[in-house]
């Protein structure tokens, strides 16, 4: 379909640049001019209840604008209505709502008058816009005292879940999962109950279009969300697990002159989760830190402060786009809040 600034016909889909944004109707003369729109006394409204397919005179649909005709191509043309047809099914239509501006737009309205099916244009290619966006995100959030009832998607986790005898071992994973779902729907607007997330080869969850990662420790959960392969680890600051024998037996000397401006405790926590990080996003069967590169350019390692003070290391793509968003809520885990952190 392609645009012309030319006399419209009877039954023409037209148009006109609103903002960023073009407006859609049919034409069927000087004064009549159907459009999902705003109606006239509704005009300054942006709530979508107040929309609705009405007419209005050509100098009411263009309002100073350029009026655009639609020059349909072959193949447009063979599967179009006939004028009358398009006009007829326009006017069928009047009063009608149900806005939405993603789903059933003014794009969406004449479509569906001339060829019978509703689409956009507009939607698709803002749509592929942000799905070709880089995304990282990761989510953290406080262990709550308790959880509330209810099973987690896929079946194939919960069953995982059901296996664990360990409480606070299976309440660690049904938060931490039930975080990641959140990060899933507010970063990539994918529910995990229509997606096909499984264990890969390498006991790694999988989807397509979905890449996932998660960890937890005593007291927090974390959860990385992106399009590419990623690794997410979350260590509290001062974990007195670690030691200083620890160095000797996992970090090379690049790693031990990485970590050297830190603490010991903070720099082995530091040493520890770029290595989980690491091993997480690459896969494989076992995990072994000594055989693990810290060093690498495609680590991240960040101090989080919530209840206490988190080190959290993230291997991905797209590191500079880094966002860390802070989950509230047991229940409904969508108070999701953006946090600051600091890159050590």
């Amino acid at each position: 379909m392609k645009w012309k600034l030319t006399e419209p016909r009877f039954g023409d889909i037209v148009r006109v640049l609103a903002g960023q944004f073009y407006h859609y109707g049919i034409y069927a003369s000087d004064d009549e001019i159907i459009q999902f729109g705003p109606t006239p006394d509704a005009e300054h409204s942006l709530l979508d209840a107040d929309i609705r397919v009405c007419t209005s005179d050509v100098n009411g649909f263009l309002k100073g604008g350029f009026l655009e005709v639609a020059s349909f191509s072959f193949t447009e043309r063979l599967k179009a209505a006939k004028p009358e047809e398009i006009v007829a099914r326009a006017r069928k239509e009047l009063g009608t709502g149900g806005y939405d501006i993603l789903k059933n737009n003014c794009e969406h309205f004449v479509n569906g008058c001339a060829f019978g099916t509703k689409s956009s244009e507009q939607v698709d290619s803002v749509r592929a816009f942000w799905q070709n966006l880089p995304v990282l995100d990761v989510y953290v959030a406080v262990q709550p005292e308790t959880l509330a009832e209810g099973k987690v998607e896929p079946p194939a986790r919960q069953k995982e879940l059901d296996e664990t005898h360990n409480d606070a071992l299976k309440a660690q994973r049904t938060f931490a999962w039930r975080v990641l779902c959140t990060g899933i729907k507010r970063s990539l607007g994918l529910d995990v109950s229509r997606i096909d997330l499984r264990r890969d080869a390498h006991n790694k969850w999988i989807a397509n279009g979905c890449a996932v990662s998660i960890s937890h420790c005593k007291g927090a959960v974390c959860a990385a969300v992106s399009k590419r392969p990623v690794g997410v680890d979350m260590e509290p600051k001062d974990d007195p697990r670690y030691r200083e024998a620890l160095i000797e037996r996992i970090a090379s000397d690049a790693e031990k002159q990485m970590i050297a401006p830190l603490s010991m405790q903070e720099g082995l926590a530091k040493l520890w989760t770029r290595k989980e990080a690491a091993f997480k996003r690459a896969g494989g069967e076992r995990f072994l830190p000594e055989q693990t590169d810290a060093t690498g350019d495609a680590i991240r390692t960040i101090r989080i402060r919530l209840d206490h003070d988190y080190i959290v290391s993230v291997a991905g793509e797209n590191l500079g786009n880094l966002r860390v968003y802070e989950v509230g809520g047991t229940d409904e885990l969508h108070a999701a809040r953006r946090t600051d952190f600091e890159t050590l």
